[in-house]
């Protein structure tokens, strides 16, 4: 009998200490703190408007990148349960430079989610409604609270039929025309003729494409992209470029705009999908960034 009751009371004691040692709900939702929740994609569509006033925070804008009119935001923020939503405005003012620029606020909503898992989302923006104007070409800048550089766009829009090219004077504009060249690395060149601007840098891809304008017209230019053999180990690293243009003894004063088709293949960081890497770019104010798509991705 004795031995009964030592039984019965040891069963007891261990279903009261089980019962005190599971979980409350409180606890569970702490057990998110260190978990990550696999990445979602969130569709939006900008909007031209006034700023919201409150936001919730971002941990942080890892990446940002532009195709066709489509911006990516790669974000990771606090939560996991509760639904996040997202919205993009884009300002009403526009700085009038060349190409203009137009700031853009993305805000968070995050629907009181207390849950600490770290959420990756990627937010694909519609531009249509904040590009400076729905034409084919036209370009604009973006700047976002959060990420350190300036966001290029490049309309794209329904081609137009090609104007027929018209024989530039010594004084006047020469035609436009695009030259590919493969980037390499090395010691950068001690001599380089000038261009007058870089108007534009965009990244497609394993390609960069650079619009310039330089003086000439009567003979060939060739150019060469060097890329530095010293990367500086930063996320993502950084390497500096140098864009080598010879004129060739060319004194003829017509303004040529010429696009440049650079393969990035042998300057980028790793040749594996996905990595990443920052290019600077003497005469371009903003670091370039690049990341890799393997031949398989393409």
């Amino acid at each position: 009998m004795r031995f009964t009751a030592f039984i019965m009371t040891g069963l007891i004691l261990f279903s009261c200490a089980a019962k005190k040692n599971a979980p409350g709900k409180d606890e569970k939702q702490e057990t998110k703190e260190a978990v990550s929740v696999p990445m979602e994609t969130i569709k939006v569509k900008a909007t031209t408007g006034e700023f919201a006033k409150h936001s919730d925070p971002v941990i942080s804008i890892d990446t940002v990148e532009v195709k066709g009119n489509t911006l990516f935001i790669h974000v990771s923020y606090g939560g996991g349960c509760a639904t996040h939503e997202f919205e993009v405005i884009g300002s009403l003012a526009i700085a009038k430079s060349y190409p203009p620029i137009r700031s853009l606020q993305l805000v968070h909503k995050a629907n009181g989610d207390m849950c600490k898992a770290i959420v990756r989302s990627v937010i694909e923006v519609d531009l249509e409604d904040v590009a400076y104007q729905k034409t084919d070409g036209s370009e604009i800048y973006y700047t976002l609270e959060g990420w350190d550089q300036r966001i290029y766009h490049k309309y794209a829009g329904e081609k137009q039929p090609q104007k027929e090219k018209v024989k530039s004077e010594a004084a006047g504009n020469a035609p436009d025309q695009t030259i590919k060249v493969k980037a390499r690395t090395g010691d950068f060149e001690k001599e380089s003729d000038p261009i007058m601007s870089i108007s534009a840098v965009e990244v497609r891809d394993n390609m960069m494409y650079i619009d310039l304008s330089y003086g000439g017209g009567c003979k060939t230019h060739t150019f060469e992209v060097i890329g530095s053999t010293v990367v500086a180990e930063s996320h993502p690293p950084v390497r500096a470029i140098q864009l080598v243009h010879k004129a060739n003894g060319d004194l003829c004063r017509a303004i040529v705009h010429q696009r440049l088709e650079i393969a990035l293949e042998n300057i980028a960081y790793q040749q594996r999908e996905g990595s990443e890497i920052y290019y600077t770019l003497e005469g371009w104010d903003g670091r370039i960034y690049h990341k890799y798509v393997s031949s398989e991705n393409k």
